[in-house]
């Protein structure tokens, strides 16, 4: 079985609108909450690197013992449905791994109660290969500095063209030397991405263009 989550209402509370809220019981004392069955389509638990976030972000992350799976139609990418649920534990949203890019931006912008630190732990922990969530983060994440925005960015690994070259158009609080440092370290073999950094990308010399 697969390692199992599940993001709550800081009392345990699910974040259904469309059907009957469901309250799971939370570890007490270092133990396991109770086991409880979870009516109608039973209890929705993302795969690491599922849809985490399908109905919204809770103020907690707990990791799941499940049983009893159902075949369930149109559940979200990486979601399975079970009848028996309990919480093992409740997870720090910081702890997430560094593997789950997406979860660490999706926390990072929309879970109540974080802290800018927090928020800045999280979106710096992403991978320098997962261009796409460091750019989307030093975008939208709230909380963050100029210089988190920059160290984001110019993190992103060089392979990841496209991001670097969005991130030199869009991210806000960037020196025109930053985004040059962005944009002139695509490798030649993405000629798009180049191209488009010297149509689009502002703050460039004409030598850099060339």
């Amino acid at each position: 079985m697969p390692k199992l989550y599940k993001t709550l209402r800081a009392n345990g509370r699910s974040l259904t609108t469309k059907y009957t809220p469901v309250f799971y019981p939370l570890p007490k004392n270092g133990r396991p909450g109770d086991w409880i069955t979870v009516p109608g389509n039973g209890c929705y638990a993302a795969k690491l690197g599922g849809f985490l976030f399908a109905v919204g972000a809770g103020e907690i992350l707990v990791q799941l013992n499940c049983k009893e799976p159902l075949s369930i139609s149109e559940t979200p990418e990486g979601v399975i449905c079970f009848r028996r649920v309990r919480v093992l534990r409740i997870i720090p949203w910081v702890k997430i791994s560094a593997a789950q890019a997406e979860w660490r931006y999706r926390a990072a912008c929309d879970v109540r109660g974080l802290s800018d630190a927090d928020r800045r732990e999280l979106v710096l922990g992403i991978p320098a290969a997962q261009g796409k969530w460091r750019c989307l983060a030093a975008c939208e994440v709230p909380g963050l500095s100029d210089a988190d925005r920059r160290q984001l960015v110019l993190g992103i690994s060089a392979a990841q063209a496209e991001w670097r070259c969005l991130a030199a158009r869009y991210v806000r609080g960037l020196s025109d030397a930053d985004r040059r440092q962005l944009v002139l370290k695509i490798p030649p073999a993405q000629g798009r991405w180049r191209y488009r950094a010297a149509c689009d990308v502002r703050g460039l010399s004409d030598a850099d263009r060339r």
